[in-house]
């Protein structure tokens, strides 16, 4: 009887024709279309394109060959020629192939039936569908449960400006937004997948899923597609290995030493890192794999032993750690906080030492570093394993009882169960019982009195385990009763702190209010001044004199009677020059009187002789409000100057024509 949910019911038959090679670039093939044990339609010669519309317009479940390597010469070429021409891919069956052995395809027809001499290419593909249809061979096992999606850019931005980056910024938001599409009709459809992106700006560069399903499984779900400025790859996962299993069974996974348990670090990503530890935390295995599915690892893991911890790096430790470790059944671990760049170059370089082993990449580095941070949070309690079981001097295998450890047993009631379902005592016993005690009685009392002294060993031992843990707990409380002491004196600490601060805020606050309430005293008393003297300005008693050079005022139809020059005037401009602009300004019917302070008036001296103006003394009682004097006339007190003599003024106007001179030949050499 045939089981149709094993053996398929659509069968094409192929075999490659005389003349054809798998080598070339389109070998050609005869075909024979079964359904339902009947051949329903026969082909003489077809190409892998005309297969693959066969397959597709008839819903074709598997391809028979009587060897797959007729498809392409080997094994990487059999998964392209695959991928390239079936959308659906179809089961692969080789018929020769029996449970590993391989047998002529004449000999398999003739021992059924189906031939009597050595059969054509057509009827070849004939008998190789037949064959398959009654579960006579094995299944090519090429790729896995396993579909890689990959969303990029259609092409990278050239050179460019601002330009350029605002085009490559739409890019990147492009692929992010198809990848959320694709999350959600994953989610919507139920299938499991891991995603891994490489991020860029707002945006990403790419984004590669995979879907744990079979290519043919995501029709209608997620379409490929090759555009302009996006593009979407589908392909299924390719084996390592192809394996063959026969049809009537299932496949299942390759596994390592049964009792060799695992510590296995993982460092997710589009480059994933794995680090395989023992429960003595001796290094196994040291990889990096691009694009590993869960699937792909788990096989890895298993064909190395049993993995018990499953580690990350990171807190909290990513979506595809947690999956993995769900998947194996194992116990994931992570460190309190994600381990920085710096301790996991620590932790990894001090182990690799040891070993005299090397990482080749940061993602070797890092798993690594999570599988020995996670050996290292339960090393004590797996040393402890190792001392009880030599104290105790039984023979059992020791991982075992470490692995009943991980699974949260005491170190005592793990070795209990372990001695009670493993150990052997009669070795033991014949190994240390006395000669003398040889007969079978004293055998029996010799073994009691051990038994005896194992069982008093193992309560002592658990006595003394719930004292550690009582103990534990109590240093526990006294623990947190001591950060709550910390934790108190710091929030004291920080008050007191903060009421200096506040104090010395206060105090500055006041030093600031006394220094405002001063200065508006005085202001206040400037601005009584000032009114008092615009009053007398107004009443005639007081005038306003314009301090140097507020020139405008001469401009106007009122003419300033007094102009005030005092030291920073003077300062500012020169004696000098200070001179020759007060005689062009007073040239004229103009009619001023100059009103100096004692310091500018000592620094102009006799130079003011030259002015055709009255100069006079700044009144020591004057108010001043930007660039205006207000000064009482009653207070200011002209200048006498004696009329200068014959040769002083001979001599005056010699000096002022040598440096009228001087001037002159500086402004033309200026210009020259």
């Amino acid at each position: 009887m045939i089981d149709d949910n094993v053996i398929p019911r659509r069968i094409l038959g192929l075999d490659i024709l005389p003349g054809s090679s798998p080598s070339a670039s389109k070998p050609l093939f005869a075909a024979a279309l079964l359904i339902d044990n009947r051949v329903v339609e026969e082909y003489g010669k077809v190409s892998l394109e005309e297969i693959a519309g066969i397959v597709e317009k008839n819903a074709v479940e598997a391809l028979a060959l009587d060897n797959i390597f007729e498809l392409a010469p080997d094994e990487e070429g059999v998964a392209y020629t695959l991928y390239r021409h079936f959308e659906r891919m179809p089961r692969i069956i080789q018929t020769t192939l029996i449970r590993g052995e391989s047998y002529p395809l004449e000999t398999l027809c003739s021992a059924l039936g189906l031939c009597r001499e050595k059969p054509g290419p057509l009827e070849t593909a004939r008998i190789n569908a037949l064959l398959a249809r009654r579960g006579i061979g094995s299944e090519a096992l090429i790729f896995e449960e396993e579909t890689r999606i990959t969303v990029s850019r259609g092409r990278v931005p050239g050179q460019g400006g601002m330009s350029r980056e605002r085009y490559k910024r739409n890019l990147e938001m492009l692929v992010l937004r198809k990848k959320r599409e694709i999350e959600e009709k994953l989610r919507k459809a139920g299938i499991d997948y891991d995603v891994f992106v490489r991020k860029s700006g707002a945006g990403l560069e790419s984004a590669t899923f995979i879907a744990y399903v079979s290519r043919d499984k995501l029709y209608g779900i997620v379409r490929p597609s090759r555009g302009y400025d996006l593009q979407v790859e589908i392909e299924p996962v390719k084996r390592e290995k192809i394996e063959f299993v026969p049809l009537r069974s299932k496949a299942s996974l390759r596994r390592g030493p049964p009792n060799r348990y695992l510590i296995v670090g993982v460092d997710p990503g589009m480059s994933t890192g794995v680090a395989i530890l023992d429960l003595a935390g001796r290094p196994l295995l040291l990889l990096t794999r691009r694009w590993a599915g869960r699937n792909q690892l788990a096989e890895l893991l298993h064909s190395y032993g049993h993995p018990v911890i499953i580690a990350a790096d990171v807190n909290p430790p990513p979506s595809y750690v947690k999956k993995l470790s769900s998947m194996l059944k194992a116990r994931l671990f992570y460190p309190a906080r994600t381990l920085s760049v710096e301790e996991k170059r620590s932790i990894a370089s001090r182990f690799l030492e040891n070993y005299g082993i090397r990482a080749k990449d940061s993602h070797q580095r890092d798993a690594l570093a999570a599988a020995v941070k996670a050996y290292q949070h339960f090393h004590v309690k797996l040393d402890q394993v190792e001392r009880e079981a030599r104290r105790l001097g039984v023979r059992i295998n020791v991982d075992e009882a470490k692995l009943l450890v991980l699974q949260g047993f005491s170190v005592t009631e793990a070795l209990r169960r372990i001695i009670r379902r493993k150990v052997e005592l009669a070795p033991l016993l014949e190994a240390s019982a006395p000669k003398e005690e040889a007969g079978e009685e004293n055998y029996k009392l010799v073994a009691e009195k051990y038994r005896r002294a194992l069982d008093e060993t193992l309560r002592r031992n658990e006595k003394l385990e719930k004292r550690v843990k009582e103990l534990e707990e109590k240093l526990l409380e006294e623990k947190e009763r001591s950060r709550e002491l910390i934790k108190a004196r710091q929030v004291e600490l920080y008050r007191e702190r903060e009421y200096s601060k506040l104090r010395l805020q206060l105090r500055n606050l006041r030093e600031r209010l006394r220094e405002l309430e001063e200065t508006l005293t005085e202001k206040e008393d400037f601005l009584s001044r000032i009114g008092v003297y615009l009053e007398k300005v107004y009443g005639g008693e007081a005038v306003l004199a314009p301090r140097f050079p507020l020139v405008e005022v001469f401009n106007g139809a009122k003419r300033p009677e007094y102009l005030v020059v005092d030291e920073k005037v003077v300062e500012d401009y020169g004696a000098t020059p200070l001179i020759e602009r007060l005689r062009d300004m007073l040239s004229g019917d103009i009619q001023v009187t100059l009103l100096l302070d004692e310091k500018a008036l000592g620094k102009l001296g006799r130079r003011l002789d030259s002015l055709p103006a009255k100069i006079a003394l700044l009144p020591e009682q004057h108010i001043t409000v930007g660039n205006l004097y207000i000064v009482n006339p009653s207070e200011i007190r002209p200048l006498r100057r004696e009329e200068p003599t014959r040769e002083e003024l001979v001599r005056f106007i010699k000096m002022y024509k040598e440096m009228r001179k001087r001037e002159l030949l500086a402004k033309k050499a200026s210009r020259g």
